[in-house]
This record gives C-alpha cells, sequence and structure tokens, in this order.
C-alpha cells in the first residue's frame, strides 16, 4: 500500500498472493492439522544442503546422505541457483518429516545466505 497513496486508484493483488491466500484457506480448513503451543525443543541434527548448477542438489544428514542430478536446460525463466537450493532445503525439511522430526526448531546448515533469508522471511523473490 506504500507504493499506491492515492486513494483513488484501483489496487490488485499478484496472483501469487491469491494462490498463497487459496493454500492456506484450504490449510486452515483441514481439522486434522494441529500445532502444539509448546515452547519448541531445538534440535543440531547435522544436516546440509547445497546445490551445484553443473550437477545438481543434495542433503546431508548425519552420516546419511541423498542427492539428485538436475535435468540439462533446467536453469531457464527464472530458474536459477536460489531456485535450485530452495528445493534442496524443501527436500530436507521434507526428509526430517519424514523421519519423524515435527515440532522442533532444527538447524540447518547451507552456503546460501539468500535462501536462507528468505526461509526465515516465508518467501523467496525469485517466483519459480
Amino acid at each position: 500500500m506504500m507504493k499506491f497513496p492515492n486513494d483513488f486508484t484501483h489496487h490488485h493483488v499478484p496472483r501469487s498472493v491469491i494462490h498463497s491466500l487459496m493454500w492456506w484457506e484450504a490449510v486452515l480448513q483441514n481439522p486434522l492439522r494441529c500445532h502444539s503451543l509448546l515452547p519448541c525443543l531445538s534440535v543440531d541434527l547435522v544436516i546440509w544442503v547445497d546445490a551445484l548448477t553443473d550437477w545438481g542438489m543434495g542433503v546431508v544428514l548425519g552420516q546419511q546422505w541423498a542427492a539428485w542430478k538436475l535435468k540439462p536446460g533446467w536453469k531457464s525463466d527464472g530458474w536459477d541457483i536460489s531456485w535450485a537450493e530452495s528445493i534442496a532445503l524443501e527436500l530436507a525439511i521434507l526428509l526430517l518429516i519424514q523421519v519423524g522430526h515435527v515440532d522442533c526448531n532444527i538447524v540447518v546448515h547451507g552456503d546460501n545466505t539468500g535462501v536462507i533469508g528468505a526461509f526465515n522471511e516465508g518467501h523467496l523473490h525469485n517466483v519459480p
């Protein structure tokens, strides 16, 4: 709203915001989702995430690891290293949930401060 100080100007919500609101509406309507109000336990499982433009992305969790090769030509239409690093972080989170880590704060190590900052803010400026 800061960019539109004129009360007589029509304001338009970006499509990405509408999609996010629809997603949140669906999530909040699910009565089976619940969250503890207890303070979260902080855990450092020694988990690392990284991505390389020439190869792919990987996750290291203690003595275990997983890696995914990116398809040739993946880097186009705004898809860049920040996107790949974000996907690596998302895969790490899904892995942590799958092995039973819920309702806790987990330290995840990575070298892309932009992606880590975007995760903390809840969004990345890169649309893809």
